[in-house]
């Protein structure tokens, strides 16, 4: 069963046959950082009537976060088998799920990525940054406003382009109005919605990969600007320190820290060269996390091991 989100877990109380969870993101510790980046108060007052008027609106998102980890958590209860990628997955599995036996299951990344490789090698003109993200207040948009603001004030050239979020999405709306600046305001470009191929375009082309979430399992839109050997700053948040070892393969961040955020922007415009570094082993390290036929055994030998069990 792919995630803990869903009722499907819940054929483990009607089925002798083995079941295996694999962990896709883990919602009763989400739902501890919905509102880290923007307090309640503000979403309330900012969010539109439309969004509340089709049930879309944040308290209901949040409302049906906690009755969906309500279940997660009968679900994890009863769970003998899980397969997670980081260290966080283990940890709250084995907490929450206690009578489970833990494998490590990597996951393949989109051909796309696999393809192409990222070759810059030093900087030209203004900082380009990249994101991928989704219209989720635990995403950390908020966190990408405040880091350019930052880099305005203290005149550092940059752009920042944003993939997976519009103008139309609730986030960037609440986020504007309640920082009172425009996206182009503050140097950031909403992209939308984008296949792999497009999404791949836009890293080979940027300089840094900002991750900036609240909280992440394991990201996989971190480990494809990885593999693509992008230099990377994150969000020291859930099983990104898995995935990131600081100053060794990029660079971790306080969470909802634009300060710090906005320093290692600065420092990379100051010293390239230690960041190319880093994304070169970000990216061997990758190409062996995301391997296809180790990652197939692997789920053979889990499989085979849970029907032997």
């Amino acid at each position: 069963m792919h995630g803990t989100e869903e009722n499907f877990g819940l054929i483990q109380f009607h089925t002798e046959k083995p079941v295996v969870i694999s962990i896709q993101g883990i919602l009763n510790p989400y739902k501890e950082k919905y509102h880290s980046g923007i307090p309640q108060n503000v979403v309330l007052k900012y969010e539109g009537l439309v969004n509340k008027i089709l049930k879309n609106s944040a308290s209901y998102n949040l409302s049906s976060f906690q009755r969906r980890a309500v279940r997660e958590r009968e679900i994890l209860l009863k769970s003998k088998y899980i397969i997670g990628r980081t260290e966080w997955d283990k940890s709250i599995s084995k907490f929450m799920a206690p009578n489970s036996q833990y494998f490590t299951g990597q996951e393949m990344l989109r051909d796309a990525f696999y393809l192409n490789s990222w070759k810059k090698r030093k900087l030209v003109g203004e900082i380009k940054i990249a994101t991928v993200t989704s219209n989720g207040l635990y995403k950390g948009y908020e966190t990408i406003v405040k880091t350019c603001l930052l880099l305005k004030n203290y005149e550092i050239a940059f752009k920042w382009k944003v993939i997976g979020i519009n103008v139309q999405n609730s986030i960037v709306q609440i986020c504007h109005k309640w920082l009172g600046v425009s996206p182009a305001d503050v140097g950031i470009t909403l992209l939308g919605s984008k296949d792999d191929r497009e999404i791949v375009e836009t890293l080979i082309h940027s300089d840094i990969y900002c991750q900036v979430s609240h909280i992440e399992n394991s990201p996989n839109s971190l480990c494809e600007a990885q593999i693509l050997g992008v230099p990377i700053i994150a969000s020291n948040v859930g099983g990104t320190n898995t995935l990131i070892r600081h100053n060794v393969n990029g660079v971790l961040v306080q969470d909802g820290e634009p300060y710090f955020m906005a320093s290692k922007i600065k420092e990379y415009q100051q010293n390239p060269d230690k960041y190319i570094k880093m994304a070169k082993n970000g990216q061997k390290m990758a190409q062996h996390r995301h391997n296809r036929i180790m990652i197939v055994s692997d789920l053979l030998k889990t499989y085979q091991a849970i029907v032997q069990n």
